[in-house]
């Protein structure tokens, strides 16, 4: 059924074509603002972990996740649980790439999880290095990640980390 404006809808009854279309199309917005709102609040997470990473903050990067966080890096011996252990990671990242800095160039928000590929630039031992990384991110409703799955071109980094004999 098409809504014709010609046609008086009132004297159908109460809830008439017309304002089943005004009530249908509130709920659109109203669903559309509530996700635009939750991605916003998804992107914004990710946003704060890379200015954490930026300033070199292991405690506020290691903030950004709950108190029992899972951090895998696929390649890594065994993942890390919980803020103490993913604190010590990123302290000793960042002393062992003391101006590192990492770009997320894509990041992508599906539900409650985010999905980001990135770059990250700096120096090991003043050889410079740069390599590709992409990570899926869980997130709670309380804004934290739950869950880190970390993928990184290792093979890359270890060639340009390969100190001269």
């Amino acid at each position: 059924m098409e809504y014709r404006p010609e046609i008086d809808y009132t004297k159908e009854g109460d809830l008439t074509v017309k304002k089943w279309y005004v009530v249908v199309s509130m709920l659109l917005l109203l669903v559309s603002v509530s996700r635009c709102g939750r991605e916003g609040r998804i992107l914004k997470i990710a946003r704060q972990l890379e200015a954490a990473f930026n300033s070199h903050d292991p405690i506020t990067c290691a903030e950004r996740y709950t108190q029992d966080a899972l951090y895998v890096v696929v390649g890594r011996d065994k993942p890390l649980r919980g803020r103490e252990e993913i604190e010590a990671s990123f302290r000793q990242t960042f002393n062992n790439f003391p101006d590192i800095r990492a770009e997320f160039t894509n990041i992508i928000v599906s539900g409650d999880t985010f999905i980001v590929e990135g770059t990250s630039r700096g120096s090991y031992h003043g050889k410079p290095i740069e390599y590709s990384y992409a990570f899926f991110a869980e997130v709670t409703s309380d804004g934290l990640i739950a869950e880190d799955r970390t993928y990184i071109d290792s093979a890359s980094l270890q060639r340009q980390m390969a100190l001269p004999e």
